[in-house]
């Protein structure tokens, strides 16, 4: 028997095993009849994770830390510390194994070191010191996130279990941004956090007639994101999921749906475009039709019941030309020329570009000046990585190629949106960007072991 798969029988009692696997964290019990009794794993692991990055407060931080005293963050640290201890008490005779996904994050940074390193021997003031470390350390809860997401997903049951809690705590946020809507006030500030203190941002931010929801975000575009990168994650579980759970991922999906249409917001209009391109690829006609129809009855009701709403989106896109985000986004840009030539391949160091000197609402450009050509691309190749892994889970079953399609539409979302503002600097749109492609791997080694898994796997509920 390996090393990877040891049986361990207690007794009195009835007769069990304790199959520990560890290159995936999971420690699982097996009864008699097969059935797996699961501890704390990896799906535990991020769904705290989740509960921490999306019902607190974006703005709340512990006192001193800066962005770093995100209890997300700190959990997504703790997470990467997780996975180094597992690496360095592992077996000598196991071999480590990574996924594209994961080799990529490492190398990304890697870009980041590199560019810290290199920022530190050139002449610095003062002021871009702490925020370049702090900026590096945050970055490895980046890569702790995408690590326990891409190894620590065992079993397709679990996966589905992880995806079922994101879409809930989603709807969560989503039912909070509309009932802000109508309120015309901002809730988060009435949300208790014992022992965080505010690190600023947020307030009332109107568009016509509108209030811009926010919920536990701290800024309209933050709030798009997360809910567009989830929205066809619920479209697809909505889709593709057992009687007993398809109610609830329906009514999710379209709480969703509706909070992104009510945001009034540029980008969660493209979120759910571009979300809906991989999802066109994998979807029956029937499927289609039901979404379709869902569609447009989510328009319908935000049509008749918030008058003036379809044609202040409509606005929006007709006067993006003369709309004064939209120039100062590109006027930005010009700044460009000037900045990028003087460290173009390894940048001025990740953090170092403070918002005191430009705000670039756009995160690859911001990406270019502070870890160069080499750091953008390695940010790239992460969700290229994802996107490859997916492709590969084209010929699962149904139910996994879906849920992997909709993973890929939540890494093109992430990317996407990411051109819209500068998403590194907002806590849910940087960890969901962390999770996006750790998960989308987590679909591929599923369905790497699809017979040994549906073989042993019972179904998971959340």
């Amino acid at each position: 028997m390996s090393l990877t798969d040891r049986r361990l029988r207690t007794a009195p009692g009835p007769r069990r095993s304790v199959e520990h696997r560890r290159r995936t964290f999971d420690v699982v019990e097996v009864a008699e009849d097969g059935t797996p009794r699961t501890g704390f794993d990896a799906v535990s692991a991020l769904t705290v994770y989740l509960a921490l990055l999306l019902l607190i407060p974006s703005d709340r931080v512990l006192p001193g830390l800066g962005n770093l005293g995100a209890p997300a963050v700190m959990w997504g640290f703790a997470c990467f510390l997780w996975w180094i201890w597992h690496v360095l008490s592992r077996p000598r005779e196991e071999r480590l194994l990574l996924s594209p996904v994961s080799v990529a994050a490492w190398i990304f940074i890697g870009t980041m070191l590199l560019s810290y390193v290199f920022a530190m021997m050139r002449p610095i003031p003062v002021a871009e010191v702490l925020p370049a470390d702090r900026a590096l350390l945050r970055m490895l809860s980046f890569l702790g996130v995408v690590l326990v997401a891409s190894t620590g997903i065992r079993s397709f049951a679990r996966l589905q279990t992880l995806l079922r809690r994101l879409v809930l705590l989603t709807a969560v946020v989503a039912t909070i941004g509309i009932v802000e809507f109508f309120l015309r006030r901002p809730l988060a500030p009435m949300i208790p956090t014992p022992g965080l203190v505010s690190g600023g941002g947020g307030g009332e931010d109107m568009r016509g007639d509108f209030l811009r929801s926010t919920a536990t975000a701290i800024h309209p575009l933050e709030y798009a994101t997360a809910l567009s990168i989830a929205f066809p994650v619920a479209l697809m579980l909505a889709l593709r999921t057992s009687n007993r759970t398809r109610v609830i991922m329906l009514s999710c999906a379209g709480l969703i749906g509706v909070s992104l249409v009510l945001a009034g917001s540029r980008s969660a209009i493209v979120g759910l475009l571009v979300g809906a391109i991989p999802l066109l690829l994998v979807l029956g006609a029937r499927e289609r039709v039901a979404a379709a129809i869902g569609g447009i009855a989510a328009i319908a009701l935000v049509y008749v019941a918030v008058p003036g709403m379809i044609g202040t989106l409509r606005n929006l896109f007709l006067t993006a030309g003369s709309d004064t985000s939209v120039l100062s986004r590109t006027a930005s840009l010009q700044l460009v020329d000037v900045l990028l030539p003087l460290s173009p391949w390894v940048g001025r160091g990740h953090g170092t570009f403070l918002p005191a000197y430009q705000i670039f609402d756009n995160q690859i450009i911001l990406l270019l000046i502070e870890v160069g050509i080499v750091g953008t691309l390695a940010f790239v190749a992460v969700y290229v990585a994802a996107i490859v892994c997916v492709a590969r889970c084209r010929t699962a079953p149904p139910a996994i190629s879906g849920i992997a399609a909709a993973l890929a539409a939540g890494c093109l979302v992430a990317v996407s949106l990411s051109i819209f503002f500068d998403s590194f600097s907002f806590p849910k749109a940087f960890g969901l960007l962390a999770l996006a492609p750790g998960l989308c791997a987590g679909a591929w080694r599923v369905s790497q072991n699809l017979p040994l898994q549906f073989a042993t796997s019972a179904d998971a509920h959340a």
